[in-house]
């Protein structure tokens, strides 16, 4: 499936910004998880739940998880690009 893909899908540079898009879903999950929370009295994961450790040391979890959740989309970002550049420089004819 992977080799399809890598040989039959036409490759496209990606927009400079793209990764913040990515991170939109999670942060919307957790306003939604927060606003939700206290209706149901239920929280998904432990960390987001702020009866257990207070609304300050829940919304530092959040950032914590957030930036890293912002490096790896990053990362993915960076490799991706890094690959089709690298590509690029060494293979003039190939298709950006």
């Amino acid at each position: 499936m992977t080799a399809n893909w890598r040989i039959l899908v036409r490759s496209r540079r990606l927009p400079e910004r793209s990764w913040l898009s990515w991170l939109a879903i999670p942060f919307v999950y957790e306003i939604y998880t927060l606003i939700r929370g206290p209706i149901v009295d239920w929280y998904p994961y432990p960390f987001i739940d702020p009866r257990r450790q207070g609304y300050l040391s829940m919304s530092i979890t959040l950032v914590v998880v957030f930036v890293g959740m912002e490096l790896m989309a990053f990362g993915v970002y960076w490799l991706v690009t890094r690959g089709r550049d690298a590509k690029r420089r060494t293979d003039p004819s190939a298709i950006t």
